[in-house]
């Protein structure tokens, strides 16, 4: 995909503008891990085009990026039986589980690209729609708990026994900072100890 190569990002972790992750978050459109997350907001606007969660496999054909769009129709979360069991027969995962997130931070939910060419239904190749390398990539963003955090904290409910319990949220820590931190790693240790030692004080 090459707008995961835009100038404000790197897989140089020496580089001063190097971002943790993928910025466009490219895998979650191949997994279609968006659609149970952030329903019909719109992630991207591509000139006078915009794209929901929904619209990935479209996206990802008009611009030519047709092995991601497979990968997309055959690995997406929403045809796995796991995921389906949890998010439409609300059965929940059969092992035990902890989810934690960072919350109370401004988040981008999407990005908005330059377009220099029309669609062009005939896209057979990467090249076709033109290379996104606009300077100043305008995002879509959010702020506190209406970003990324709040969605996600809450689509993973459907697959938990115990919703209260096993979700843990942490405040004003962003989720690439959670591994950082004294507090959310004790969490982790003694999570681990209760689960191994057939503890565990989240089951119902």
């Amino acid at each position: 995909m090459r707008w995961a190569f835009q100038k404000q990002w790197s897989w140089d972790s020496n580089n001063h503008v190097a971002s943790p992750s993928d910025m466009t978050w490219v895998g979650e459109l191949a997994l279609g891990l968006q659609s149970s997350v952030y329903g019909e907001k719109i992630l991207y606007r591509w000139g006078q085009s915009s794209y929901r969660a929904r619209d990935s496999s479209a996206l990802l054909r008009e611009a030519g990026a047709l092995v991601i769009a497979k990968a997309a129709d055959r690995y997406a979360l929403d045809k796995q039986t796991w995921f389906l069991q949890g998010a439409r027969d609300h059965e929940p995962l059969a092992v035990p589980t902890r989810v934690v997130f960072g919350t109370g931070l401004p988040t981008t939910a999407g990005f908005v690209f330059d377009r220099e060419h029309a669609p062009n239904p005939n896209c057979t190749n990467p090249q076709c729609g033109g290379f996104y390398s606009q300077n100043g990539l305008e995002l879509i963003t959010t702020s506190g708990d209406q970003g990324d955090s709040h969605w996600m904290n809450r689509a993973p409910r459907v697959w938990l026994r115990n919703r209260e319990c096993e979700i843990k949220e942490f405040a004003k820590i962003s989720h690439m900072k959670i591994f950082d931190n004294r507090k959310v790693m004790n969490f982790f240790t003694q999570t681990v100890q209760e689960i191994t030692t057939g503890n565990d004080t989240c089951s119902p």
